[in-house]
């Protein structure tokens, strides 16, 4: 549990940072809205909602087939070191060393991982359509918000 503190500390970080950014971002907008113009600052603001949106919806596409993809190997990994000639513990020290299980005492040895992975890859085939559809919606939503307020 120890080895993983550091990687969720820097994933706490780069949130951090990423909310800090999208906050940072909607400050111009706000100000040209206050000095220049109320529309023009309005339409700022809805332009980088979208562009925080988009982002955030690739950023997590990106996540999940990169997670399915190293997964993916790793099993394949396993499957490769138990079909293979060494010796018992010899297999066990090479799959540990590939894939550290996360089961307990009380399941079978790797079932968490698989279950994950057939969910990962479920998840991934079936991404595509809704992905392009919260993309066009979002990109069409913002352009009709942006409209609305100079028609």
């Amino acid at each position: 549990m120890l080895h993983e503190l550091p990687v969720y500390v820097s994933r706490m970080r780069q949130i951090a940072i990423l909310g800090t950014v999208v906050a940072l971002a909607t400050v111009p907008p706000l100000a040209l809205g206050l000095g220049v113009s109320e529309r023009a600052g309005l339409a700022s603001l809805a332009m980088v909602s979208a562009v925080a949106t988009i982002g955030g919806v690739l950023w997590g596409a990106r996540e999940l087939r990169a997670e399915y993809r190293k997964l993916k190997w790793r099993t394949r990994g396993l499957h490769l070191v138990t079909q293979s000639e060494l010796a018992a513990d010899e297999q066990e020290r090479l799959r540990r060393l590939i894939l550290p299980p996360s089961s307990t005492g009380l399941d079978v040895l790797y079932v968490r991982e698989l279950v994950r992975l057939h969910i990962l890859e479920h998840a991934a085939e079936n991404l595509g359509t809704p992905l392009a559809l919260t993309l066009l919606g979002v990109v069409g939503g913002t352009g009709a918000s942006v409209w609305s307020l100079w028609a």
